[in-house]
């Protein structure tokens, strides 16, 4: 059973650190969208303001997360196309064309893969064991009392 823990130690902590990895690039790839997003706010604000500065005055970031940008860049967008009276015709054919990137798609295959358990050997499952076995010797050459014993018991049960 200790042998089992201990190789569900190890997995499990294998799959921590794949995950922490790919939390740490997920994140760096969040701030750089989250980068662009400012900028294209920026940029489609200062264009709005020329093209229709009554639509647009209202505009401003409550909650400054990269979500709530992406929404307002849609908004400030969509004003200069009705504006501008465009038509965009395209936007399934990009929409089709947006592919994960390679961080998302590792995400989508480890969610997707359970922890499973190796039988090769692991230094974290040896030194588990190696600590339970050495214990476990501990334990055996212990007296165990298990009644309550005055300082003259010698730990043997006797009837009298």
């Amino acid at each position: 059973m200790v042998e089992e823990l201990a190789k569900w130690k190890s997995a499990l902590s294998n799959r921590l650190n794949e995950l922490q990895e790919l939390l740490k690039i997920l994140l760096d790839e969040r701030g750089k969208v989250s980068s662009n997003c400012a900028r294209t706010f920026v940029n489609l604000k200062a264009v709005s303001k020329q093209v229709a500065a009554d639509k647009c005055d209202n505009m401003n970031l409550k909650y400054r997360n990269v979500l709530e940008l992406a929404s307002m860049n849609r908004d400030l967008s969509q004003i200069l196309l009705d504006a501008l009276e465009a038509n965009p015709q395209d936007y399934q054919m990009v929409v089709d064309k947006i592919t994960p990137t390679m961080a998302e798609k590792k995400a989508e295959k480890l969610l997707q893969n359970p922890v499973m358990i190796t039988n090769k050997p692991d230094l974290l499952c040896n030194a588990v064991m190696g600590a339970a076995t050495s214990l476990g010797q501990d334990m055996s050459h212990q007296e165990v009392c298990i009644h309550n014993c005055c300082s003259h018991c010698k730990g043997e049960i006797q009837n009298i």
